[in-house]
């Protein structure tokens, strides 16, 4: 099953904007879980509909999506080659290229994020064979995602989504990578590093060691890390109307603005430029929002109090 898409490159414009939160875990759960991210219906909240789509950008976790739609709202007829996710809960494996999901333009979102790492070590997750994979949850093999996918799908509400995640993810051997607080994509990779040199002997082994715990290579988490980072700095900056993207590039670790543009296109799908205008503008590009203005610690356009 496939149901995402390669992002189109012009993004189109919504008019209004449903609220969309990311709530970020608490430190004991960070084992387990990077963040929650949760956008409301626009209908009930008295916003025009959405765009029906999501962009999701190329990341190191695995993604537990959840669709609620009215059934009366029908999803809305996808573009050749892209199909509509009907309601339920999926499974998105680590990627390396960026997607866009399909779906009822007024459907509740939940996106949990889950420390790919952690799920390897409790349920010998073999996450190089759901890379860049997207499937109904109950495909997901471990022992885990039974009480997971009927916790998350018992909750009505995204708050109360978050909140079942970090009560069901609580308990477990703590595999935490040392990354604590608002620390992000960086944070996390940072002490996945420190730990992959302490028990690796070699370039080789290291990255044997990344392939199995992540399903990806240093170089890719390491390149997703960084485009965090500057999705961040770049969103500070605009806060203060001084976006600069050569002064991005330069606090997020890029050798210069075209380096930036280059991996922000790969992972994303999406320039810079395209990426901002759409986090201001478009409803598809609400997990990039609440993750940043979560990031940032504050609120924002799209952000739910």
């Amino acid at each position: 099953m496939d149901t995402a898409a390669t992002p189109r490159r012009r993004p189109a414009t919504c008019r209004t904007l449903a609220p969309a939160r990311a709530y970020l875990p608490a430190i004991p759960t960070e084992a387990a879980v990077l963040g929650t991210l949760v956008r409301a219906s626009p209908s009930r909240r008295g916003a025009l509909a959405g765009c029906g789509q999501t962009h999701l950008p190329a990341v190191p976790a695995g993604l537990l999506i959840w669709v609620q739609a009215e059934p009366a709202q029908p999803p809305r007829a996808p573009a050749p080659g892209q199909a509509a996710l009907p309601a339920g809960l999926y499974l998105s494996g680590p990627r390396e290229r960026p997607q866009t999901l399909m779906h009822a333009p007024d459907a509740d979102l939940t996106v949990v994020m889950l420390r790919p790492e952690a799920w390897h070590a409790r349920t010998h997750t073999d996450w190089a064979a759901w890379k860049d994979r997207l499937v109904p949850a109950c495909e997901w093999c471990g022992a885990a995602a039974s009480p997971l996918t009927r916790g998350v799908q018992a909750c009505m509400s995204g708050q109360e989504r978050a909140r079942a995640v970090e009560s069901l993810l609580h308990e477990g051997d703590d595999v935490s990578s040392g990354a604590g607080g608002n620390s992000g994509l960086l944070g996390w990779w940072q002490g996945l590093d420190a730990r992959l040199a302490q028990r690796s002997v070699g370039e080789r082994q290291r990255e044997r060691l990344a392939r199995a715990w992540t399903g990806l290579t240093p170089r890719m988490l390491r390149a997703q890390a960084r485009a965090e980072a500057a999705l961040v700095h770049a969103a500070a900056l605009l806060r203060r109307n001084q976006l600069d993207w050569r002064e991005v590039a330069l606090l997020a670790g890029y050798t210069d603005q075209p380096h930036l543009c280059r991996e922000t296109r790969r992972l994303t799908g999406f320039s810079p430029v395209q990426l901002m205008r759409g986090m201001l503008g478009d409803e598809a590009f609400w997990v990039y929002r609440a993750w940043a203005m979560a990031r940032l610690g504050g609120s924002g356009p799209g952000w739910a109090g």
